[in-house]
């Protein structure tokens, strides 16, 4: 990282040489900054299925059908003490929904709001542990 400062970090196992960089070091002590919290994750469709016809005709249109999909969302955050330049802990959330979209003339979406849910799930954990974190 030394080698390349125009370069950020691409893991937490790399914060480490970039806090003990001086002028690292000095703007996060003059800023008072005591913890840094590092966020990975991702949300993917894990399976789906059905399918919806839609027609437009003389009459009028409509559409016939049901779709649906799985998704998993799955966030990490690992808490550096800067004080001590090591991680203090990790927390993570992972979440599963399945999304449905019925179609009887309109299609009406039932999504899961798995990627919401998640990343409320993992601040309510970061919450708690930086609240409960030693001073």
């Amino acid at each position: 990282i030394r080698d390349r400062p125009s370069t950020a970090p691409t893991s937490p196992g790399d914060l480490p040489d970039l806090l003990q960089s001086p002028p690292v070091s000095r703007a996060l002590t003059a800023a008072g900054i005591r913890y840094l919290v590092w966020v990975t994750g991702d949300t993917e469709t894990l399976d789906g299925g059905g399918g919806i016809s839609c027609a437009v005709g003389p009459g009028g249109g409509g559409c016939y059908g049901l779709t649906w999909f799985e998704k998993e969302s799955e966030y990490q955050a690992t808490v550096w003490d800067l004080q001590q330049l090591s991680s203090a802990g990790r927390v993570s959330a992972d979440i599963n929904g399945m999304s449905v979209i019925p179609a009887v003339v309109i299609p009406i979406p039932l999504i899961a709001p798995t990627q919401t849910t998640a990343c409320k799930r993992l601040a309510d954990q970061l919450r708690v542990f930086l609240t409960d974190a030693p001073s």
